[in-house]
């Protein structure tokens, strides 16, 4: 959940803020919108994770979640989760 402040929204230039960076966990490059100041607090799984311009002490401690990655990543195998396509095809 990202909670955005609105009083920020109208000086906001989002074509200024666009970047092309590395993300290691998505082992990839990715187009990212980083707006200073536009998000106030972001809560991942119930646990606030960041607030007032910063990370959460939590963050990066408490687990939030995981990285979500297409089934076929070497990444996911550990899971051993089937996709829905597959549980439709056992089901048949």
């Amino acid at each position: 959940v990202c909670v955005i402040d609105p009083s920020k929204l109208p000086a906001w230039q989002p074509e200024a803020t666009v970047s092309y960076i590395w993300r290691d966990l998505f082992e990839h490059h990715m187009m990212v919108n980083r707006s200073e100041g536009l998000v106030s607090h972001t809560m991942i799984a119930g646990h606030l994770a960041w607030a007032d311009g910063e990370f959460t002490t939590d963050y990066g401690k408490v687990p939030m979640g995981r990285c979500l990655r297409h089934r076929d990543h070497e990444s996911e195998q550990a899971y051993g989760l089937q996709g829905p396509h597959d549980a439709l095809a056992t089901a048949a």
